[in-house]
């Protein structure tokens, strides 16, 4: 009897182990499979934190497409990800918070050689796909700007 109640016990706590997922929208500490946003949260101003990505971006190699200081965006052209056979595309948005500023990255993925299209980039847990791949390059340059707090989310 005692067996039984012991299996029930722990039947009963392994849901409560499993890892969830927070809803859409709502930030989390580390990525869980579909994010596709990555937030950098900097006290530096909007105007130091655009120039300083800008700089991140420049100095790494990557294209910039379009960018407005004044609206608070940067957009890379594609470029081949470490991986060669993916290449991405990044969006920055830089809006003002209370505590300085927030950096919102995306990005878009694709394999010419495969005629893959333009695909969401998001977080797998496994980076053999093309997605997997662009996340780990955006998520090395999202950390190259060093920011003090860094929260990752799915937003539709």
């Amino acid at each position: 009897m005692k067996h039984f109640l012991l299996a029930g016990l722990l039947l009963a706590a392994i849901p409560t182990l499993a890892q969830t997922a927070p809803p859409a929208g709502q930030e989390a500490a580390q990525p869980t499979k579909r994010d596709n946003v990555i937030i950098l949260h900097t006290t530096d101003s909007v105007a130091v934190a655009y120039s300083k990505l800008g700089r991140v971006l420049l100095d790494g190699g990557y294209p910039i497409d379009r960018s407005d200081k004044e609206l608070g965006y940067i957009n890379t052209s594609y470029r081949p990800t470490q991986n060669r056979a993916v290449e991405a595309a990044y969006r920055f948005s830089i809006k003002p918070s209370k505590e300085g500023a927030i950096i919102e990255v995306r990005g878009m993925c694709k394999m010419p050689s495969m005629r893959l299209g333009d695909t969401p980039i998001d977080y797998r847990g496994a980076f053999g796909s093309a997605p997997g791949i662009a996340w780990q390059e955006m998520s090395r340059l999202a950390l190259s700007y060093k920011a003090p707090v860094v929260t990752y989310k799915r937003q539709n």
